[in-house]
């Protein structure tokens, strides 16, 4: 059993790191042992390449968004300062929120591209500070399907995070409710001492779409209008380098105040991470 533990040993300390690490040649003997371990550094070789590649794709894109939102910022500026009717005004005002909230979106994918596990907004809030901000940018939306949307309180979640990172996995998944409840329909958001939820009264998710719903590229087969299938995946992303939990509650696990809530219901736990102190709040560049 020796040149089995070899290997294995060989195999924990290679996958050990963030870099690819070659599996010793004196292993790689003419046996079945050997052949084990020429598939075994292949396929790390392959898998390091994959996330390489990966990583280098999502930073290069996300620096070279930077150059069209200072173009886009720096115009939207020069538009406010000549005159403009109100209705105007409000608009080059929602441009103006929208580049900042990209630079924040950029910012973050920097950030996921990296190795290290946590990763910190330019700034920090709470759960009921940013309700404010997601409802401003989707109850228009919803509006326009006579969809009731609504952000409710039931218990204050204590704790400042990354409004960057927190409203971006708050924002995937109202997106989400909107894009499948039928016109009419009801979504809540609800803040809870742990975190918070958000359910509706959509078509719900069937059993054979909820063990893939979190993959990347994967879109439900009762998906309406157009997206990549990527918003859970971010999501997922974040809350597993930030310590989080989300969950796709099943039925059982759903509380008779939730009755209604025939569709999809996500919950997000935050307690148990580490809240983003207020010291920590330098944006990386």
């Amino acid at each position: 059993m020796r040149p089995v533990e070899r290997l294995s040993e060989a195999v924990r300390d290679a996958a050990g790191g963030n870099h690819y690490k070659a599996i010793p040649r004196e292993i790689m003997t003419n046996d079945e042992v050997g052949a084990l371990a020429q598939l075994c550094d292949s396929s790390m070789r392959r898998l390091y390449d994959a996330l390489k590649r990966e990583k280098s794709f999502t930073g290069d894109v996300s620096h070279e968004l930077r150059t069209p939102l200072t173009v886009i910022e720096t115009s939207s500026e020069l538009l406010e300062m000549t005159d403009l009717t109100p209705q105007q005004s409000r608009q080059v005002d929602r441009i103006l929120r929208a580049v900042s909230q990209m630079r924040s979106l950029v910012t973050l994918f920097l950030q996921l591209a990296r190795t290290e596990r946590n990763i910190q907004g330019p700034s920090t809030d709470n759960v009921r500070e940013l309700f404010t901000v997601v409802e401003e940018a989707w109850k228009p939306i919803a509006a326009k399907k006579q969809v009731k949307l609504s952000f409710v309180t039931a218990e204050r979640c204590q704790g400042n995070f990354s409004p960057v990172l927190l409203a971006t996995v708050m924002n995937n998944l109202v997106k989400n409710a909107v894009m499948y409840v039928s016109d009419g329909g009801r979504i809540e958001v609800i803040e809870k001492p742990d975190g918070f939820m958000v359910a509706d009264n959509g078509p719900g998710i069937p059993p054979e779409d909820r063990k893939r719903i979190f993959a990347a590229f994967t879109r439900g087969t009762t998906a309406r209008g157009s997206g990549e299938g990527l918003g859970l995946s971010i999501a997922l992303r974040i809350c597993e380098r930030m310590g989080w939990q989300i969950r796709l509650l099943d039925q059982t696990d759903r509380s008779e105040k939730l009755s209604w809530a025939t569709g999809a219901v996500f919950a997000v736990t935050l307690t148990g991470s580490a809240p983003v102190r207020k010291d920590m709040n330098a944006e990386n560049g």
